[in-house]
């Protein structure tokens, strides 16, 4: 579940994919058209992003909000984050609500989420459930640097992803949705990317920073320390308290 403002990465391939498979090619490398509503064929985002860094994981503090969906069958919302792999492919994890796009599976309360678009497929697992109010630490790592990429909440490993690559190349944080809201103003801080052995590095800049498509629903600002603390949102934009 992704999408970005260049589509010069896109491939052929990519090109000739059906909506469905369209839908879930991450923010890095396809742009959807500028459109004022959220839908299954145009997804909205709101990110920050670091596209260019060598990393081996990414990881952050958040308090799970009450995500709403009138239908939760045909939509979702997500609040992740993202880490783009050398050869244009992404692994992904965080907190969802509404339809697992592989399984078909209709989440209506918060789970934890991981996906992965490796060698052109995408699937996702959905994993346990999570509770509104709580704070917990989401990581998508691979320090041991062995291609087992692990999917953990709380220091605790919900599952692995397997990958061609040990490091990744750029981290996202942010929030997806094919809704124009249901998404209540929602912490996210101690961003932190993984730099080398027992390094981690606290976000201090983003190369990419607002919305996707720009008039979309949802909205990202900056919170003390920048880019390190953030909050997401649909509608009316809040603030950082």
């Amino acid at each position: 579940m992704l999408a970005k403002k260049t589509l010069v990465m896109a491939s052929a391939s990519l090109l000739l994919a059906s909506m469905t498979a369209l839908s879930q090619i991450p923010a890095h490398f396809f742009k959807t058209a500028d459109a004022a509503t959220c839908t299954p064929a145009n997804h909205c985002y709101a990110q920050e992003e670091i596209s260019s860094v060598t990393n081996y994981g990414n990881k952050y503090r958040t308090i799970i909000s009450d995500l709403t969906l009138s239908d939760y069958c045909n939509n979702f919302i997500t609040v992740e984050q993202w880490v783009g792999l050398p050869n244009g492919d992404w692994l992904e994890m965080g907190t969802m609500v509404g339809k697992n796009p592989v399984s078909g599976t209709c989440h209506t309360t918060e789970k934890t989420f991981s996906a992965k678009r490796v060698s052109g497929v995408y699937s996702e697992t959905t994993h346990s459930s999570v509770t509104i109010g709580n704070t917990y630490i989401y990581e998508l790592s691979d320090t041991n640097k062995d291609k087992t990429w692990r999917v953990l909440r709380g220091g605790t490993e919900l599952g692995t992803m397997t990958s061609p690559y040990a490091n990744g190349i750029g981290v996202t944080v942010g929030a997806e949705t094919t809704v124009d809201s249901g998404l209540p103003k929602t912490h996210i801080w101690d961003i932190a990317w993984y730099k080398s052995t027992n390094v981690w590095e606290f976000w201090d800049i983003a190369d990419f920073f607002g919305e996707i498509p720009s008039n979309n629903p949802l909205w990202i600002i900056n919170c003390t320390p920048n880019y390190t603390h953030v909050h997401v949102g649909s509608g009316t934009v809040g603030d950082c308290t």
